[in-house]
């Protein structure tokens, strides 16, 4: 499997594009919903670059770990504003398969949005849901600064080696600092 690393600042560089992305097409939402956790900092940069200053969120379940789904996107927590005649910005990291992003998107309308526009950052190729605003298209496993942690414990897992993984995520360009220190947390 092919990694990439996106790191903070390529982050905050992208979601600021995006941002561009959605005043472009004159669309200035009054809520944002971020989905929990991947779409949480998305949502915040947004709503700065956007000065949107509603913020929700929504907290599915759909990964397990690296590369393993559970059968179907389960929503675990729900959002506590109101959604009637309002536009609403939806935000996640990744669109993968395409199934959380169609999951919420069906949600909301059946809540009553009928003003709804979705934003990521990355898009899979295979993914059967295509989101209004995307920066790029990627085909690797990304791993974003966010879920470093989260994946070296995925990485000791599946049985790899301390230095296999220092070494695996020093080539992705993931700063030897934070590697170090996570490694030593856990």
């Amino acid at each position: 499997m092919d990694y990439i690393y996106f790191n903070w600042s390529k982050i905050y560089f992208q979601c600021l594009e995006l941002a561009k992305k959605i005043k472009k097409e004159d669309f200035f939402p009054d809520l944002i919903l971020g989905l929990a956790r991947g779409g949480l900092i998305i949502s915040r940069l947004l709503s700065d670059f956007l000065k949107v200053k509603e913020i929700d969120t929504l907290q599915l379940e759909y990964y397990k770990t690296i590369n393993q789904k559970k059968s179907s996107p389960r929503l675990i927590n729900d959002f506590s504003c109101n959604i009637k005649n309002r536009k609403i910005l939806i935000c996640d990291d990744l669109v993968d398969t395409g199934e959380t992003m169609d999951f919420i998107s069906n949600y909301i309308r059946s809540r009553g949005c009928d003003v709804m526009k979705t934003a990521t950052l990355h898009k899979k190729p295979h993914s059967k849901f295509t989101p209004d605003f995307y920066i790029q298209e990627v085909d690797a496993w990304i791993i974003y600064p966010w879920e470093i942690n989260e994946t070296i414990y995925a990485l000791q897992k599946s049985k790899k080696d301390i230095s296999n993984i220092k070494n695996q995520l020093s080539k992705l360009e993931v700063e030897k600092e934070i590697i170090d220190k996570l490694l030593d947390f856990m």
